[in-house]
């Protein structure tokens, strides 16, 4: 059975917002982006790993969307927040 530990950490990269969550059990943090229509899930051992993860995939996921779509990326989204409550 795996259980969350205190909640979630909450972070805003790029325009995205994710929530990270800990399993004890596995010692393992995990999380996915919450505002976007496709899949986005990341996860590593520590949270810093974590976060890193985090940024890859947006920033995979953005790569690739430009490619599809042709697109240019607003890139003044590009700040990163930090709220460690998530709602």
């Amino acid at each position: 059975m795996s259980r969350e530990i205190g909640g979630c950490l909450e972070i805003r990269y790029r325009g995205f917002i994710s929530r990270i969550y800990y399993l004890a059990e596995v010692d393992l943090f995990y999380g996915e982006v919450s505002n976007c229509e496709q899949l986005i899930v990341f996860q590593a051992q520590a949270l810093q790993k974590t976060k890193e993860a985090m940024y890859q995939a947006i920033d995979e996921y953005l790569d690739n969307e430009r490619i599809k779509k042709g697109k240019v990326i607003d890139e003044k989204k590009m700040s990163i927040e930090l709220d460690l409550t998530c709602k």
